[in-house]
């Protein structure tokens, strides 16, 4: 794999997910997961100043629309994750902040990834889980559970199927038999050496 732009592209080259900071913070889903994650990256402090999505967009390389960044921004604002105390002037909350920890289990979004094969967050996220079930299984198989994949991505059986659909004919990912998945020995490979070169601990 190799991104054309990838020197643009270094900044913040992977966000890692913890499912107990959502669970936590009572996060909407994982895109306002990875825009408050930005925030907090970018902030002085608990200080943000002013928002411009256009720029969080094409600092996420848009691989999250401005339209949904402005949506998820105004989510974080109802759920007083971000606080607007002076006119288009943003802080964190402090608690919000405090609980936005490091342990447990999590994906990681490699953009460099998403942006060299094309491929959009949810259809992505399936992916890494079922890259990351397979690297941890025995048998070399991922054992794809529908219900523990919806839950896990926060997605309707219907939108799993297609996804999962297309990347088997991708061949991202192939079918072995029943409910279980191995993924192709080129996706797997690019993933093991994103995680290497950003030195990035087990799951």
């Amino acid at each position: 794999m190799q991104y054309k732009d990838n020197k643009k592209h270094l900044q913040f080259p992977f966000i890692i997910i913890y499912y107990d900071v959502i669970k936590e913070l009572e996060l909407a889903d994982f895109e306002s997961y990875i825009l408050l994650d930005y925030l907090m990256k970018v902030s002085k402090g608990n200080e943000i100043g002013k928002i411009n999505i256009s720029k969080i967009e094409q600092k996420l390389y848009s691989t999250i629309t401005r339209k949904t960044l402005h949506r998820k921004l105004k989510i974080l604002l109802e759920q007083n994750h971000i606080i607007e105390y002076e006119k288009g002037i943003f802080r964190l909350n402090a608690d919000t902040v405090s609980k936005f920890t490091s342990s447990g289990y999590f994906l990681i979004v490699y953009f460099e990834f998403m942006l060299a094969y094309k491929i959009r967050l949810k259809k992505y996220l399936l992916l890494y889980l079922t890259y990351s079930l397979f690297r941890k299984s025995k048998n070399n198989n991922g054992f794809f559970n529908e219900e523990t994949f919806c839950y896990y991505l926060d997605i309707k059986k219907s939108m799993l199927s297609k996804h999962k659909k297309d990347l088997i004919d991708r061949d991202f990912i192939i079918k072995q038999s029943g409910t279980q998945y191995k993924i192709s020995s080129v996706i797997y490979e690019e993933f093991e050496k994103l995680k290497t070169q950003y030195k990035i601990g087990s799951e």
